[in-house]
């Protein structure tokens, strides 16, 4: 078999999977985001078979997400673990993580989180939609928080008069803001650590999620975090990358 050289990678050896406008669907937790696609590019061969078949061009593509601005990139080797371009897989994958995530009790759906007393506000920003900020105590040690701009937070404090505290000077602060009073609008919470949940997008960069690469047969139950009754050690410190 003939070396390759540099002159035989100047021209790529397959085509394009996908082409503009092409459907792409990525499972982030338990959660699919629906994506179209809006470019092609790539930058590398894949001269040893790495990623695939030696010496074929290694493709990616822009995304343009189909509910909002986001945008987004992936590649054809990154295809089968958390992208997909049949949207019944992708159910599929959403269907085993939901399954391992609930077994692991990593997750608190919003139907679950009821306030004892609350503050929400909206204000008008550009494009004509309304930006939501809100707080609200949860059980004995609960505080959701949601700033604006920013992903929303359960924080689990050490003491119910801590929380008290925390929860007192945040409405507060979202009341000196102002903006049009408005319904508290709880969302899927996810396990970042015992003492913070988020929302899917940024407990998945955070959180701890190994075990969803584990075998079916390996999946434990565990005993429910005590979110809302039970104290647990809060974490002091506050996360920078807390902004959308």
């Amino acid at each position: 078999m003939r070396q390759m050289t540099l002159f035989d990678a100047a021209e790529p050896l397959n085509a394009p999977r996908f082409k503009a406008g092409d459907d792409i669907y990525q499972v982030v937790l338990d959660v699919i985001e629906h994506y179209k696609v809006s470019g092609v590019f790539s930058t590398k061969v894949d001269m040893f078979g790495e990623c695939g078949v030696p010496g074929e061009t290694l493709w990616r593509y822009h995304l343009d997400r189909a509910d909002s601005t986001i945008h987004n990139v992936f590649g054809e080797h990154e295809m089968g673990s958390r992208w997909f371009s049949s949207y019944g897989k992708a159910m599929a994958q959403v269907s085993r993580n939901r399954a391992a995530i609930e077994a692991a009790k990593s997750v608190i759906r919003a139907g679950a989180i009821r306030p004892t007393e609350h503050v929400a506000f909206t204000a008008a920003r550009p494009g004509n939609k309304e930006l939501l900020s809100q707080a609200a105590r949860i059980g004995s040690c609960g505080v959701f928080e949601q700033q604006p701009y920013c992903y929303p937070f359960i924080k689990v404090f050490s003491s119910a008069k801590e929380a008290d505290r925390f929860y007192g000077s945040l409405a507060m602060e979202l009341e000196a803001k102002g903006g049009t009073p408005a319904q508290f609008t709880p969302c899927d919470m996810y396990k970042v650590s015992d003492s913070l949940w988020s929302s899917y997008e940024y407990a998945e960069r955070h959180g701890d999620w190994s075990f969803l690469h584990e075998p079916e047969n390996q999946l434990t139950k565990q005993e429910p975090t005590a979110v809302i009754g039970t104290a647990v050690t809060t974490t002091k410190s506050r996360h920078r990358e807390h902004e959308r």
